[in-house]
């Protein structure tokens, strides 16, 4: 879900295919007619276009419910909707001036540099009514947007560390606890890393012991270091390519998250995840509307759309993440209702990631570039 590319012009050319190819045709209304909806919807901007860019994986697409669709069939607003893969990779597209997005789905630490970087439209909560839905910690001002003005909540989630318990069976090595089960040696091109820059720091360093949002450079190196003696080891640095890569027996183990490694375990019961001794970091992907965008009436329908409680709750079967709505988390009908994987009864040690100096930033890019060289 959450691949930096090594050109800006490379990732515009992935965005580009995507919006040419996503766009989804009118006759289907996606299961628009099995909803019963409490808000209101007027098709007053039908004929516009809205552009939404999302993680991959994270928005239901099925042939019983289709929200993209249904919000067609609904408002007959046209969506160009597509994906992308990293934080940085999107950072790269709503800066650069290129294309004109008007909603799209960042982590915590990237809203944070957005709304610091004048990158955001303040959100109109009038027009989202079903904002009420939110449960009411993701409500009350989190630590990227203390105001609540530029964002609400989508999902939440942690971080942890994938294993396939057979294949570890089989050559006699005991289910991991700790992150340093990704440097064991006897797991020679059975490792995989992430390919996200800032989630695979953070793997070395709960090893190190350092924060997560250290600016001391020298944690950075330390960090980067560690990161260098595991090279040699790592199959593969895997975006949404883990899925194929997990299910399919073809690594033992790998750091990704939690949401992601419940729609993995449906594919392969030989799969498990622990959250680290360590710890883990927590996230928050959240909804925002950039300062490019075109469409923002649009955005704040679609937001909206997405919080009604049996789309919710449909999009939440769907896509595996906690989803910090009411009527999903109370309600005793969600798939995962309770799942301790998602909703664990005590808490891991965790951390959460923090916007960066911007000379920590570049530190970290260039390191990690070193660090991806190495392999």
């Amino acid at each position: 879900m959450k691949r930096i590319f090594a050109t800006l012009a490379s990732a515009a050319l992935l965005f580009t295919l995507a919006f040419s190819l996503s766009g989804c045709g009118g006759g289907n209304d996606g299961g628009l007619s099995r909803l019963n909806l409490r808000s209101e919807f007027t098709r007053e901007l039908e004929g516009t276009t809205l552009n939404i860019v999302n993680w991959g994986e994270f928005i239901a697409e099925g042939p019983e419910f289709h929200v993209v669709q249904a919000f067609q069939a609904l408002t007959g607003i046209q969506v160009n909707y597509a994906t992308f893969n990293t934080n940085e990779e999107l950072y790269l597209q709503l800066t650069a001036g290129g294309a004109a997005f008007d909603l799209t789905f960042p982590s915590d630490y990237m809203i944070q540099r957005l709304i610091a970087e004048d990158e955001l439209n303040p959100i109109d909560f009038d027009n989202i009514p079903n904002f009420r839905y939110i449960e009411e910690y993701f409500q009350s001002g989190l630590w990227f947007d203390p105001e609540s003005h530029y964002s609400v909540p989508y999902v939440w989630g942690m971080t942890g560390l994938i294993y396939n318990y057979a294949l570890l069976q089989e050559i006699g090595i005991e289910a991991p606890t700790s992150w340093t089960a990704l440097w064991d040696e006897r797991l020679a091109g059975q490792i995989l890393q992430f390919e996200s820059s800032r989630d695979a720091f953070a793997v070395a360093q709960f090893i190190l012991g350092h924060d997560l949002n250290t600016t001391d450079p020298d944690d950075w190196r330390a960090a980067a270091d560690l990161l260098l003696e595991q090279a040699p080891l790592v199959q593969a640095y895997v975006a949404d390519q883990i899925y194929d890569i997990m299910i399919g027996n073809n690594a033992f183990m790998g750091p990704y998250y939690n949401g992601d490694f419940m729609y993995m375990v449906e594919y392969n019961e030989d799969l498990r995840l622990v959250y680290p001794e360590e710890g883990v970091n927590f996230f928050v992907d959240s909804m925002v509307i950039p300062r490019s965008a075109q469409n923002q009436r649009g955005a704040e329908m679609f937001i909206n759309f997405l919080l009604e409680p049996d789309v919710a709750l449909l999009n939440a079967t769907a896509v595996y993440y906690a989803f910090p709505h009411t009527e999903v988390v109370n309600n005793p009908d969600f798939v995962r209702f309770n799942d301790p994987t998602l909703f664990p009864e005590e808490m891991p040690l965790y951390q959460r990631f923090e916007h960066l100096p911007p000379e920590i930033i570049s530190l970290k890019n260039q390191l990690w570039h070193e660090v991806r060289m190495a392999r």
